[in-house]
């Protein structure tokens, strides 16, 4: 009976193992994006009136909409850089919204950077909102972003929106959700929210890409090993 090599037989074993794992995330993800997805739209059958009722609804805040009123602080305006809209690369604004539930971050929409960023653009907000249609969502944070845990400058450069740092620089508690305006037209803004960045159908692509790695690395394991089996019988007849 003819034994295996060794060292090829583990490097692919090996590689196999992590292609397989690759592809069953990818599927993974594409399950959950498609949670997601069914969430947001789910929410959009039901619109409370007020803050204070939504977060006071059960289930997870993410995805609710309803319906704001609250002065806006203009003064303290957070741009989260880098954002990109349809291939253009811009800044998403954000302010603190003060209402009878708490103060919470808003985004009011996308605006272009015109400039390279040589300098920020100029944003006039509303001194307060009255019945806002918002939609609540939590972006992720990537924890290898860095930010200054402190700030002097207004409005404020920001790589990704932290609730926790973004308030401690305004020494406020924020609601630990944001708002997403729906409506940007009407403060010059465009819409980028976006709950789902990659498609299920993209994951499931990707997934679909590491099981043909994963095949491919078995058949060429196969073909190099019936080679190597031949090469050994030819020199044994010889």
């Amino acid at each position: 009976m003819r034994k295996l090599p060794l060292i090829p037989t583990l490097i692919t074993f090996i590689a196999l193992v992590i292609l397989l794992k690759l592809s069953a995330w990818q599927f993974a993800r594409a399950q959950e994006k498609q949670t997601l997805m069914e969430q947001d739209l789910a929410s959009t059958q039901q619109v409370y009136g007020d803050l204070l009722t939504a977060l006071a609804a059960p289930g997870n805040n993410n995805f609710k909409r309803l319906m704001l009123s609250g002065v806006v602080d203009s003064e303290h305006l957070f741009y989260w850089d880098n954002r990109v809209l349809e291939g253009r690369v811009g800044y998403e604004i954000i302010a603190p919204v003060k209402t009878a539930a708490g103060d919470i971050l808003v985004n009011f929409g996308w605006h272009a950077d015109t400039d390279f960023r040589r300098t920020l653009p100029q944003i006039n907000l509303p001194e307060r909102v009255q019945q806002l249609r918002v939609v609540l969502y939590l972006p992720g944070l990537n924890n290898l972003i860095q930010q200054s845990e402190s700030q002097g400058n207004w409005p404020a450069l920001i790589q990704q929106p932290d609730i926790r740092l973004m308030g401690q620089w305004l020494s406020r508690d924020f609601v630990p959700v944001m708002g997403y305006v729906e409506p940007t037209e009407q403060f010059a803004l465009e819409n980028n929210y976006r709950p789902v960045t990659l498609s299920p159908e993209k994951h499931i692509a990707y997934a679909i890409q590491w099981l043909l790695l994963a095949i491919a690395c078995i058949l060429v394991f196969i073909l190099a090993l019936r080679k190597k089996w031949k090469d050994e019988r030819q020199q044994q007849i010889e």
